[in-house]
């Protein structure tokens, strides 16, 4: 008999707990994403009515963000 053993049955190994990846960059991106769309939609409807940007149009920014 050869004195080699089979590897899968002799080591054994323990997994750690893999903890979940921090997602803060895809919230921040989802975020701000959320924000310039009725921020767009101001300017566009501000645009179209009076052809010209609301003055308020930053601190309707900001008030959502």
């Amino acid at each position: 008999m050869s004195s080699t053993t089979n590897p899968s049955t002799h080591h054994t190994s323990t997994i750690g707990a893999i903890g979940a990846p921090s997602r803060r960059n895809t919230e921040l991106a989802l975020l701000v994403f959320a924000v310039l769309i009725p921020v767009f939609a101001y300017a566009n409807v501000g645009l179209a009515i009076n052809d010209e940007v609301p003055a308020g149009l930053l601190s309707y920014g900001f008030g959502l963000g």
